[in-house]
């Protein structure tokens, strides 16, 4: 049977929590919400946990029922890649072992996270049906000695030792979600982002940054005139966490007669540019690195740019990137990294260290 809640007009639930999930969840709910705003020591952002449980506990380990089904169905593939009968009695045998240790494994490490703090948390209606209908996925309450905040403990401790890049796409799991069947499907989108900008799209694919920090949606900006007719594709790609929107999902199919050209031209923007900066105008940039500023850069590898060039005196780097990407990557360099060329672009880091300066004066 499911969780037995008490009082369905009682929605609170005290729960504790290791200090590394404490931490992880304080810092997620800053970066995932544009409206965040800070809670009492007392009460946690209940709205934001009640995403990650809704989004979490049908995927989780913690959700016992969830993952002996999903080990159940590996074994059996493994079994059959090779060409064991599935159906023997010998291999029930094994599989019944196999599941029962994993079982025994997966509450070894439920019961096995610190405690740290203890807070209240405000659990919403979709997740106390979740909790107590006998028919979810929840665990049988005999998993967790019929203690909700143990299971709820085991779920969000599981979350908050995920990557962050896993734990973005978990927040964020709807619009993941529903671009993922958008390119399985070939549809255009309209995408209303964070700061309320509207772009029409043409979902290409969903990808990590080079380092894996970040998830990314790449497609094309569908250039539209007359509101109706689509003239041009540009290769564009937007942060995950941006999105706060998706809506007119639709169809184009004239990109297919040069879906082939496009996609060429997409794969290689990716290569030259990045994902994060694809949309971005180059610009041919020349700088000038000190010995401890070409230390610093064959260091420092996020967002780095890759010069087209190096002059013979070896520090001197020539650049064919976007601004944003150089002042982004190179202002905290300081002296160690000196623009040389384009003007417009030195007299822009002159300024933000003059202004920079000044709070010091």
């Amino acid at each position: 049977m499911a969780f037995y809640w008490g009082d369905a007009s009682e929605h609170k639930q005290r729960i504790n929590l290791s200090l590394l999930a404490t931490s992880v969840i304080e810092n997620d709910h800053k970066c995932f919400e544009s409206d965040y705003t800070d809670h009492s020591s007392s009460n946690w952002p209940s709205a934001f946990i009640n995403q990650i449980i809704k989004n979490f506990a049908n995927i989780a380990q913690a959700t016992i029922p969830v993952a002996l089904k999903k080990k159940n169905e590996e074994i059996i593939e493994a079994m059959r890649i090779g060409k064991i009968d599935v159906e023997s009695k010998q291999f029930e045998i094994y599989r019944q072992l196999m599941i029962d240790k994993y079982k025994s494994d997966l509450l070894r490490k439920a019961n096995s996270y610190p405690r740290g703090i203890n807070k209240v948390l405000y659990i919403n209606k979709v997740n106390i049906e979740f909790l107590v209908d006998k028919n979810s996925d929840c665990p049988t309450s005999s998993d967790y000695n019929d203690h909700l905040g143990h299971y709820l403990k085991a779920i969000l401790e599981e979350y908050c030792r995920l990557h962050y890049f896993e734990r973005e796409r978990i927040y964020f799991r709807k619009n993941y979600d529903i671009i993922t069947d958008i390119i399985k499907l070939h549809r255009n989108i309209k995408l209303i982002l964070d700061n309320n900008r509207i772009y029409n799209v043409k979902p290409y694919c969903l990808m990590m940054d080079p380092l894996g920090m970040y998830n990314y949606l790449v497609g094309w900006k569908l250039i539209i005139k007359d509101g109706s007719d689509i003239i041009d594709y540009r290769p564009i790609s937007f942060r995950l966490s941006r999105i706060r929107e998706i809506r007119d999902i639709f169809e184009e199919p004239k990109f297919f007669e040069k879906e082939k050209y496009y996609k060429n031209e997409i794969e290689n923007e990716l290569k030259r540019k990045g994902v994060q900066f694809l949309a971005s105008k180059d610009e041919l940039i020349k700088i000038f690195l000190s010995d401890k500023g070409k230390e610093i850069y064959n260091k420092q590898l996020h967002i780095r740019p890759n010069p087209i060039d190096i002059e013979k005196d070896k520090h001197t780097y020539i650049f064919n990137c976007s601004t944003y990407q150089i002042q982004a990557y190179f202002f905290k360099f300081g002296e160690d990294a000196e623009i040389i060329e384009p003007a417009f672009l030195r007299n822009i880091f002159k300024e933000m260290y003059y202004q920079a300066y000044l709070k010091y004066e």
